[in-house]
């Protein structure tokens, strides 16, 4: 199975119950098509790894991803993007030719 699937099977066991309105379903869908058109899933599936990891020791996620409700989905962010109509473009986009970027605070052991 590729990572673009993994993906969206990984997306849809955390939907599991949910009801999502038409306002969302056509947001992920589009979210998921730019990571489609930009091969990028694996990034997302990666970062997805790395905060289940660190989420125990405090870890949260910052920043303009704050405008992906995938990534609201996954539990990347707690900001749900559609309350305050934050453009998923403003994260990320066909025309980027970076990866994704996903700001990661893990809080300094004392």
């Amino acid at each position: 199975m590729d990572d673009f699937m993994k993906l969206r099977r990984l997306t849809e066991e955390k939907l599991q119950g949910a009801v999502l309105t038409s306002q969302q379903k056509q947001r992920l869908e589009e979210e998921l098509s730019v990571i489609k058109q930009t091969d990028t899933a694996g990034v997302f599936l990666r970062y997805a790894d790395t905060m289940s990891a660190l989420k125990p020791y405090g870890a949260v996620c910052n920043g303009i991803m704050h405008c992906s409700f995938l990534c609201y989905i996954l539990g990347l962010t707690k900001v749900n993007p559609l309350d305050y109509k934050l453009p998923f473009e403003r994260y990320y986009n066909t025309a980027r030719k970076t990866l994704p970027f996903f700001p990661l605070i893990v809080p300094q052991a004392h």
